[in-house]
């Protein structure tokens, strides 16, 4: 028996690690830029308690969700490997393999479990050889394992926290059933009841790490608690009556944490997401009866060609339009039906029913969230395979006729998984496959445009844009983008009007739509306009030291030169070795007159920037201006050595050796200012005056 065991958990890892191998150098996409590339709290420089706590607690995403476990994980990727992708990748992977690992060790003892209950109870598991109860668990496992429905769990690096929360709560719900058996055979034996409650501790702990992970696995208490009723309480009614209180006494904790989690106003919170989403709640309510059915469909028949990041699923506006949501009702309160009838006598349908439908009841039902993604499977489809396959085996007698067609079925899976794959080996194919797939849903042509931009193929992404913005006018996020690329390609006024409908669209405009419409305006030369912009940005971020840096320029420009200086020692506060900002207070001290000042601001430059070419012209002059000839002489040969081609500083050193009266040296560097400039009039006057001096001189001799 332990021999098939290890036989089994080998080859699923081998599958499950073949068809996931193309991955490992797929990039970061969609929301992985947010929650990991621009994710500045996880990147940590020591594995210390309170950067750890803080990449858990303080990141952008859990403002929004509750997932620390998670942020930890991408927390310690990056500090063992910075932003490469393959890493990620790797522990994605093997997260997916422990989860179909823990998933096989589950199901195996569940059916042994339900198998060792009595014949009136347990139908549906009426096998003649027990072995068979192994080659069923693994079966189930594989199948799940190696579904191209689970590739977003696993590839796209974000979703760690659905395969995570896949993971800790089988493996919690496994703990809990195999303490709990332990204490039902052990007798009162202390040795025993030792190792029982080392189960119920790890129980606890993967609980823990299974809500840490994601908000769903709110349902693993449900779980433990049927998993009890079914398998170790017999469906006892008194044992459900005495609980009905604890039972309760859950529900309102439950509903109590949730009303203050959303700040007491529960009816106010739902209007003001459903708000910004383009269905209400009861269109989603009807439209998921027919998303979860589709579920199910996906799952049995996963050609890549219905796969994709993102579903254009149409809405249900009403209970007969489409007549199909009525038909999913139908179909679903019958299946429920179905689980409470057959619980005694065909129990593990029954379980496998309400896992399916109570692990997809948060995110399937009143939620804001988004209408469909394929991710939301990984969970609920851990034991869809499970009925299935124990009727197939009961049905099927033949020991080849029954693993043939499964075989054929897993490779015919795990070469469709492989396949899609490559779709997501590259960020501008898998918008491209998305656009493919939903040609009139907006945000695809928006994060094509944005991975265009990204590789600084802005014409090919201006046409992306242009056709988000037309099939959804009222996307604020395209109409950003858009901006910013029509804006890199100069065309300002398109750029600036695209800015204002994003302003107008978003409820709560991001700082950086107000950081780059600024841009756009000081480009325009709409200077008071896009200051208004930068004040709203350092409203909302006053610690943003490239806006003070913009601010101060744009009050140079306009001579409010007191103003210009208070921005750039704010921009230098932040941050002090920024190289524009000191050359620009360098020459605002220069233009004051505190030259000591200013070359100071200069010599910080070359502090940090040796090669500095015109900070070396710069230093040059306020050298010479001070009369310290000689080191003014080698501030400008350093600029002509990082700029070979500087006529400025071939002119400046042409008067300083024709000032100490070396005339040959100065007409030396008049003619080569001239060389690279002949039109360069200043350097013909001095080499005029040069050659003017040094004929009298000749003539004096």
């Amino acid at each position: 028996m332990y021999y098939r065991k290890i036989v089994f958990t080998l080859l699923l890892i081998i599958s499950g690690g073949a068809i996931y191998l193309n991955t490992i150098h797929s990039p970061f996409v969609f929301d992985d830029i947010d929650c990991i590339v621009n994710e500045k709290n996880i990147r940590i420089k020591a594995l210390t308690f309170e950067e750890l706590k803080i990449a858990a607690t303080e990141s952008y995403y859990s403002k929004t969700h509750f997932r620390p476990v998670v942020m930890t994980s991408f927390a310690l990727n990056y500090y063992f490997d910075g932003y490469h992708p393959r890493t990620y990748h790797i522990i994605n992977i093997l997260i997916h393999l422990l989860a179909g690992i823990s998933l096989f060790f589950f199901i195996q003892f569940t059916l042994r479990l339900s198998y060792n209950i009595s014949s009136t109870s347990s139908a549906l598991i009426d096998l003649q050889n027990k072995n068979h109860l192994d080659t069923i668990s693994f079966f189930s496992t594989l199948i799940w394992l190696v579904n191209p429905l689970q590739v977003q769990a696993v590839t796209y690096i974000t979703q760690r926290m659905t395969s995570m929360i896949g993971l800790f709560f089988i493996l919690s719900l496994l703990c809990y059933a195999r303490g709990r058996l332990i204490i039902q055979t052990s007798d009162k034996d202390n040795a025993f009841r030792f190792k029982a409650y080392l189960y119920f501790i790890l129980c606890g702990f993967t609980a823990f790490l299974s809500i840490g992970s994601k908000e769903t696995a709110a349902m693993l208490p449900f779980f433990i608690f049927l998993y009890e009723w079914y398998f170790f309480q017999n469906l006892s009614r008194k044992w459900l009556i005495r609980c009905f209180p604890i039972i309760i006494a859950l529900f309102v904790i439950i509903i109590i944490a949730f009303y203050i989690l959303v700040d007491s106003n529960v009816f106010s919170a739902f209007s003001y997401c459903y708000e910004r989403r383009d269905f209400t709640m009861s269109e989603r309510l009807l439209t998921e009866l027919r998303v979860m059915l589709f579920y199910i469909n996906l799952f049995v028949f996963p050609h890549p060609s219905r796969l994709t990041l993102e579903h254009d699923f149409p809405l249900s506006y009403s209970l007969f339009d489409p007549f199909s949501t009525f038909v999913s009702l139908l179909i679903i309160i019958g299946a429920l039906l179905i689980a409470c009838l057959s619980a005694r006598r065909y129990r593990i349908l029954s379980f496998c029913i309400l896992w399916y439908f109570g692990n997809l009841a948060i995110e399937s039902t009143f939620l804001w969230l988004e209408i469909i993604y394929e991710y939301r499977m990984y969970l609920p489809t851990m034991l869809i395979c499970l009925p299935c396959l124990i009727i197939w085996f009961q049905l099927i007698q033949n020991k080849w006729y029954q693993i043939i067609p499964l075989c054929f079925i897993v490779l015919l899976y795990a070469n469709w998984t492989f396949t899609y794959n490559k779709v997501w080996q590259d960020d501008v194919t898998l918008y491209k496959d998305c656009i493919t797939k939903s040609p009139n849903k907006a945000r695809p042509y928006n994060n094509l445009g944005h991975a265009l931009t990204s590789v600084g193929k802005l014409e090919e992404a201006a046409k992306y844009l242009y056709k988000g913005v037309e099939k959804q006018w009222h996307y604020p996020v395209a109409h950003y983008n858009l901006a910013v690329v029509l804006g890199k390609l100069g065309k300002n006024d398109s750029a600036i009007n695209h800015f204002k409908e994003a302003i107008r669209l978003y409820p709560t405009p991001p700082i950086m739509c107000n950081y780059n419409f600024g841009i756009a305006l000081s480009k325009k030369g709409l200077t008071k306009q896009a200051m208004i912009q930068f004040r709203k940005v350092l409203k909302k971020n006053p610690d943003m030291y490239q806006v003070h840096f913009k601010l101060a320029m744009l009050y140079k420009k306009t001579n409010q030169l007191k103003r210009s200086f208070h921005h750039l020692n704010e921009s230098l506060r932040i941050k002090p070795n920024f190289k524009l900002a000191l050359k620009e207070l360098g020459i605002i001290l220069k233009q004051k007159g505190k030259i000591d000042d200013a070359i100071n601001c200069f010599n910080q430059i070359l502090d940090i920037s040796p090669n500095d070419y015109d900070i070396h012209y710069n230093l040059g002059n306020l050298l010479a201006r001070q009369g310290k000839m000689q080191q003014a002489v080698i501030h400008y040969r350093k600029a002509l050595k990082y700029k070979h081609d500087f006529k400025e500083a071939h002119n400046n050193l042409g008067i300083i050796f024709h000032s100490q009266g070396d005339l040959d040296k100065a007409m030396h560097h008049f003619k080569a200012a001239l060389q690279i400039d002949p039109n360069f009039s200043v350097a013909l006057k001095n080499l005029n005056i040069a050659k003017t001096k040094r004929h009298k001189h000749m003539n004096k001799k």
